[in-house]
C-alpha cells in the first residue's frame, strides 16, 4: 500500500462524534502528516473549497516529476528545462533560441500539464482578444515548438495532438 503523501494527495482529517477510542487532536493529526483539519459538523461547501485549494497547490508536484530549484524559477522534466521567470529554455542542457510566441504556449502547457486544450482555447488564452491572425497560428507555433523541444517532432513526447480536439502537454 502506497502512503497518500507519496502520491502527492492532500490529507484532511476531521473530528467526529462519538469520540474515537484513542486520543486524537487537531495538533496530533497535523503532526502525523495531515494538511488540514476540520471539525464536524461542517459546511460541505467549505470542505469542497478546502479540498480544491489543496489540490490546486499540489497540482504540479502531484502531476509531474518536475523539480523546482528553491533559488530560481526553473522547471524540469526529463530533457526539458524552462526558467519561467527569464523565459530561458534548455533541451539536454543546451539553450534553445525561441520566439516569445513559442515560449508562451510552452509556459501555458507547463502550468496546465496533462490537460487537453482545443486550438480555439489555446488561441484565446495565449493570443487573447487582440489578435490579427487566425487559429492556424496556433498550429504553426506548436509545430515550431515541437521542432525545438522534441527529440522526434514527428512523434512528439511532450506536445501531443489529441485527434479531433487539440493539444495536450504530456508529462506521464
Amino acid at each position: 500500500m502506497v502512503p497518500l503523501k507519496k502520491l502527492g494527495l492532500p490529507i484532511i482529517s476531521y473530528k467526529c462524534f462519538p469520540p474515537l477510542p484513542f486520543p486524537f487532536t487537531a495538533v496530533s493529526g497535523l503532526e502525523i502528516g495531515a494538511d488540514d483539519y476540520i471539525v464536524k459538523p461542517f459546511n460541505p461547501n467549505i470542505l469542497v473549497a478546502r479540498i480544491t485549494g489543496h489540490l490546486r497547490r499540489s497540482k504540479l508536484t502531484a502531476a509531474t516529476d518536475a523539480v523546482r530549484r528553491k533559488d530560481s524559477q526553473w522547471w524540469r522534466h526529463g530533457r526539458l528545462e524552462v526558467n519561467l521567470g527569464a523565459y530561458e529554455v534548455r533541451v539536454n542542457g543546451e539553450v534553445v533560441a525561441m520566439y516569445a510566441k513559442e515560449k508562451q504556449p510552452l509556459t501555458f502547457f507547463i502550468e496546465n500539464p496533462n490537460q487537453v486544450f482545443s486550438v480555439g482555447q489555446l488561441y484565446d488564452r495565449i493570443w487573447g482578444w487582440d489578435r490579427e491572425s487566425d487559429e492556424r497560428t496556433v498550429m504553426v507555433h506548436i509545430r515550431n515548438l515541437r521542432k525545438k523541444i522534441e527529440e522526434d517532432p514527428g512523434h512528439p513526447r511532450y506536445v501531443v495532438t489529441v485527434r479531433g480536439f487539440g493539444y495536450k502537454f504530456c508529462l506521464e
